[in-house]
């Protein structure tokens, strides 16, 4: 990578690492581990979600939705496990926008 774009996404690497998106994403995953069960849990939920999005098509997609939508459902009923899963979303987000800036400014010719 060339040195300048390497120091700049340094840079970039810092300023994610010290907002308050990363800092609130960190605790609540803290937290979450104090309760092992219901760590797993959102940690089966996210693999899961993963799984289906990667490796499934899109007639799997809407049948398991409704299973992760259940389940994620019920772990937003738990404060613990709803404060990371919104910390996650919220930096999800944030990530998501800084590759779309990037995006949206180059031409590399994607739709």
């Amino acid at each position: 990578m060339d040195a300048t774009i390497a120091g700049s996404v340094d840079q970039l690497i810092d300023a994610i690492r010290t907002s308050g998106n990363y800092a609130r994403y960190c605790e609540t995953m803290k937290q979450l581990k104090t309760c092992p069960e219901l760590y797993m849990r959102v940690m089966r939920l996210r693999a899961d979600t993963m799984a289906r999005y990667e490796n499934g098509t899109e007639g799997d997609l809407m049948e398991n939705s409704e299973s992760l939508e259940e389940e994620y459902e019920a772990l937003q009923k738990e404060p613990m496990a709803n404060a990371f899963l919104e910390a996650e979303e919220e930096l999800v987000r944030t990530l998501r926008a800084v590759n779309d800036a990037i995006l949206g400014c180059l031409e590399i010719g994607t739709p």
